[in-house]
């Protein structure tokens, strides 16, 4: 473990070295790079002095041999062009010249002010430039102060990593005497660690059989839920036939009593009917035996009258 850690903070130190290094070439460039803006400065600075100097003092009057070199007149009139709605008294100022000394004093008042104007366009891009190189300088003062601080905060850190690093060899130098008594625990708890690996392995091939029981078990368990399943289906189906014939049997015995209660009522209607029946057959075998009676005293008479008759007749006769 000692070594671990001393081989971590060797590391950390070698991150932190290589981190320092960096820091200072990139200091260096910055070095250079403000000597190089520094350089540029001053000579921007000389060039604005002499621009001033330029500015303040105007060249001497110009003869006409100067005037005739292309080298000087042509860039002036170039520029000149360029200028032409400031420049537009000045030609009319040449145009209305009447003698070669008229012409030669306004062609030196125009390529004056022309020096003139070029002068301040300058003097205008070297104040931006100086402005820009200006705000650059802060910009890389403000990072080489960053880059200061960091290289302190780096070097506070290597120099805390060092004292850890010193505590750690002395905390080295201690332990190194428990070096056996750590061997022989490692030893031990090496053993340890077999002993529960082979624990380890029993237990893992208990569970495999655990397992096989188990998914043995669950498809067994599968196989009375699937047969359950059919009983309670069947169970329900009978319970619906059970209720279909219990409704039938309701309904045939409702249907019983009902014809109980209409055989009572056409008995009662018939016993009514036939006591009636046997009352009018009584009274009609009454007056049966009275009508053949009758009819039979009918006979009688009618034999006595045809007896009459025969006797009358013979009388007649």
């Amino acid at each position: 473990h000692s070594e671990l850690k001393a081989s971590m903070f060797n590391n950390s130190e070698g991150n932190l070295m290589a981190n320092v290094l960096a820091l200072r070439e990139r200091l260096m460039k910055t070095e250079t790079s403000l000597q190089i803006l520094g350089e540029e400065l001053h000579s921007d600075n000389s060039s604005k002095h002499s621009d001033s100097s330029s500015q303040c003092s105007f060249p001497a009057r110009l003869t006409l041999e100067d005037l005739m070199q292309p080298d000087y007149t042509e860039p002036a009139m170039s520029r000149l062009l360029t200028n032409s709605g400031r420049m537009a008294h000045l030609n009319d100022a040449v145009r209305t010249g009447s003698s070669n000394c008229s012409k030669a004093k306004t062609r030196s008042q125009l390529i004056r002010f022309v020096f003139f104007l070029n002068l301040q366009q300058e003097n205008e891009q070297l104040r931006r430039k100086l402005s820009t190189i200006r705000e650059e300088n802060t910009s890389l003062v403000t990072q080489n102060h960053y880059l200061m601080n960091e290289i302190e905060s780096v070097q506070f850190e290597l120099t805390q990593s060092k004292t850890k690093l010193h505590l750690l060899e002395s905390s080295f130098g201690t332990q190194a005497s428990c070096v056996p008594e750590l061997e022989e625990q490692v030893a031990g708890l090496e053993a340890e660690v077999e002993a529960q690996e082979n624990a380890l392995r029993d237990a893992e091939k208990r569970l495999e059989e655990s397992q096989k029981m188990v998914t043995d078990r669950e498809q067994t368990l599968q196989k009375f839920k699937e047969k359950f399943q059919k009983l309670e289906f069947e169970l329900l189906e009978r319970n619906k036939q059970k209720k279909r014939a219990e409704q039938q049997r309701n309904v045939a015995l409702l249907n019983a009593e009902q014809l109980t209660v209409a055989f009572r009522q056409h008995k009662e209607k018939v016993a009514e009917k036939l006591t009636k029946v046997q009352a009018e057959a009584r009274h009609l075998h009454g007056s049966l035996i009275h009508s053949e009676n009758e009819r039979k005293e009918l006979q009688r008479n009618c034999d006595t009258f045809e007896k009459e008759v025969e006797d009358l007749r013979r009388q007649i006769r």
